[in-house]
């Protein structure tokens, strides 16, 4: 009986066939379909989402310069200078400074152009800020500092 029994499982033993093989592959296929976009959708709100923390984190450190110099964003000469009071810029995205003193207004530009080709930017007028405002690159990819 035993002989029997294992005559008959050795007997079944097979593989799998092609077309089982076939489904599992077209299954994987699908997943994968299904996940690289949505990787790729995740990978480039990443990088936007660095450059608007660098944005925010250059905004603050031209807020320290500007009440340490008593209301005056001269003292903000570059990204240098915010570099000095905010270290984690110094592996920011490519960031744009540009200050000006218009009819007494102290007005600050701050953009930073993320990996994904986004710009986004800040205002600072006296001591007040806009929002970051996100936009397209300037020519040549290079972060555009006048909002």
């Amino acid at each position: 009986m035993l002989k029997s029994f294992h005559a008959k499982l050795r007997k079944d033993e097979g593989g799998f066939t092609l077309i089982e093989l076939m489904v599992v592959v077209l299954i994987i296929a699908i997943l994968i379909a299904i996940a690289i976009p949505v990787f790729l959708g995740i990978r480039s709100r990443a990088q936007d989402s660095d450059a608007q923390s660098d944005v925010r984190n250059a905004e603050t450190a031209a807020q320290v310069l500007y009440t340490d110099a008593s209301g005056d964003y001269s003292t903000v000469t570059g990204v240098a200078a915010l570099e000095a009071v905010e270290p984690s810029l110094s592996t920011a995205n490519t960031l744009a400074v540009t200050t000006e003193n218009t009819g007494g207004a102290d007005t600050i530009a701050i953009s930073a152009l993320s990996d994904s080709g986004k710009s986004y930017c800040a205002l600072g007028t006296d001591g007040d800020w806009a929002a970051i405002v996100a936009g397209t690159a300037g020519g040549g990819g290079a972060a555009v500092a006048s909002c």
